[in-house]
């Protein structure tokens, strides 16, 4: 049964409605065996693996539908939202492509009903609309088959958008004041600083969303304006990440705001949102919540940059609503507007969506550490392997609390005998509790294939002692993984942050007469580093004490860190 010409053309392919009886099932959906077709519940997961939101239409009651899909042992995320009601079918496909904003063009519609098919081709003409039996040849069509599997975290935040929107939607009818509205929706939003290691993520988030941010399309690379952020949080800028949530789905990162402080005054040099989670008031809120904030700090005037764009029109109407004050042009051009804040009330704006202190991001790791892993350290990693991994935490810096990340990494070691290893004992980690700057009763000399030491040195009392240790454990032949912080990287406490190690002071530590660099890796700019990563092979027994304790260096009293080359 071949597909048509116009799905096998199709440039975009954003959506599947289904529904269940004699579709994903061999039979009604009301039968007392309900036997599940295998063949075509796969498709439904390949296109979910691939970002493509899958919503289910059916005229039963919603808690038939789930029972249903409980009895037959499939997965109710697989499923974007579910529509269960007796209006048409048409009605609501409607409905949900006014919601979602969906175009017909970019949806496919499946159903076992002959009737129902030709009544959704006639009243939505570009819609592609299938008999179950094509489901098994979606993977075919050009435009799904090119598409790359996602991170779970991307695909559950699109899914928990698309959810919102269509809740806002339905919880709309019948609501005759906004406020009414806001409560029904049970929004949350947190605006915070995040942690170092999420200014990644931050600095993502920028890139992807130029053309909305309150400075568009400044920036041709996305390193760049990384590095322009750390410069920023160096200098005493501060990052706000914005978080939100709503009826329980979880937005992630939505936004984020760039602040200088200068005594008393402050300026939001740039900020943020994503366009997914416009329309929800989140912007109004979050930049209410920032003010309050700022004035807590005692700040009692904030300044504000804004190109003037058509994407920032509507920020423009925002800021006008809040009672900012157009002032003029700064120096480039661009918009300037100020107001003051000494008297100003965030729960005046907006107050039905709740604040909370708990950022809600997505933990995708750090981007440069995990390709120099997969692509250094993984092909040396061999069946039987003994590996152990020194501070290893919850494995955040490899992206390990992203659920499909973790199943790639837990696979690539399943092969060896792999030990996480940290001074605490990190629930979820199953890890063995220990010091690493003193492994003696621990590991034998010369017992591990590999040692990592991924972003732990630098947190360390005596980080001479941990290179010592992981020189007597590691076998000859074997090699060792560490990565550390550069200059550039900002001070982050926890648990400690001592030492800054460049990549001189850092191959030194390993003599060549012991070791062979494989490889050495900066990213970051030259004269000022982000981080350095390295690889090296043992090449013969090393001496007891390899390295003796760091002579010389910079501290810096501001930060309290000791600088090496």
């Amino acid at each position: 049964m071949e597909l048509s010409r116009s799905l096998l053309t199709a440039r975009k392919i954003a959506a599947v409605i289904v529904d269940l009886g004699q579709t994903l099932l061999k039979g009604p959906i009301t039968d007392d065996q309900l036997i599940l077709d295998r063949e075509r519940l796969e498709a439904i997961k390949f296109l979910h693996a691939r970002g493509i939101q899958i919503f289910i239409i059916s005229k039963n009651d919603r808690e038939v539908v789930l029972r249903a899909l409980e009895a037959s042992g499939v997965d109710k995320d697989l499923f974007t939202y579910i529509m269960a009601n007796l209006e048409p079918k048409v009605k609501n496909i409607a409905r949900l492509l006014e919601a979602t904003q969906i175009s017909q063009s970019a949806a496919i519609f499946i159903d076992s009903d002959a009737a129902k098919r030709q009544a959704a081709q006639e009243n939505f003409p570009r819609l592609h609309v299938l008999e179950p039996e094509q489901m098994i040849f979606l993977s075919a069509i050009p435009v799904l088959d090119i598409r790359s599997v996602e991170l779970l975290s991307a695909i559950k935040h699109r899914q928990n958008r698309y959810r919102a929107k269509l809740d806002k939607w339905f919880l709309s009818w019948g609501k005759s004041a906004s406020m009414e509205l806001q409560i029904a929706l049970r929004q949350e939003i947190c605006v915070a600083a995040p942690s170092v290691n999420d200014l990644y993520r931050l600095a993502r988030l920028f890139f992807t969303t130029q053309k909305l941010n309150f400075n568009p399309l400044v920036f041709a690379d996305e390193r760049e304006l990384l590095e322009m952020i750390f410069q920023k949080v160096n200098s005493g800028s501060v990052i706000y990440a914005i978080s939100a949530s709503q009826q329980g789905n979880s937005f992630g990162l939505i936004g984020a705001f760039m602040v200088s402080i200068n005594d008393n005054e402050a300026t939001i040099e740039n900020a943020t949102f994503s366009s997914s989670a416009m329309g929800f008031n989140f912007e109004e809120r979050s930049l209410a919540i920032l003010l309050g904030k700022l004035r807590k700090q005692g700040v009692v005037r904030v300044f504000l940059h804004l190109i003037n764009s058509t994407t920032n029109s509507n920020i423009q109407h925002l800021l006008w609503r809040m009672n900012f004050h157009f002032i003029g042009n700064d120096q480039n051009g661009n918009l300037l507007f100020n107001k003051y804040i000494n008297r100003f009330d965030s729960e005046k704006y907006l107050p039905a969506i709740v604040e909370t202190d708990k950022l809600d991001l997505d933990c995708p790791g750090i981007p440069e550490v995990i390709n120099f892993f997969y692509q250094e350290v993984a092909p040396l990693i061999k069946e039987g392997d003994v590996i152990v991994n020194l501070g290893s935490a919850q494995g955040e810096v490899l992206g390990l609390l992203e659920a499909g990340q973790k199943e790639d990494f837990m696979s690539l070691v399943s092969m060896t005998k792999f030990t996480n290893l940290d001074l605490e004992d990190v629930p979820g980690m199953n890890n063995l509790v220990a010091d690493a700057e003193n492994l003696q009763t621990v590991f034998s000399d010369e017992s591990q294939n590999q040692v990592w030491a991924i972003e732990l040195l630098e947190h360390t009392k005596h980080p001479w002692r941990v290179i010592n240790e992981m020189a007597r454990i590691c076998q000859i032949g074997g090699y060792i993984f560490i990565t550390v912080p550069g200059k550039s990287f900002p001070k982050h406490e926890a648990p400690i942050d001592f030492w800054r190690i460049g990549p001189k002071t850092l191959v030194k530590l390993f003599p060549h007469d012991y070791f062979k660099v494989i490889t050495l890796e900066n990213a970051g700019l030259p004269d000022n580093l982000r981080r350095t990563m390295l690889v090296l092979q043992k090449t013969k027994a090393t001496p007891i004490v390899l390295a003796s304790a760091f002579i010389g260096g910079n501290f810096n009293e501001e930060d309290g860190i000791t600088y090496f080359d």
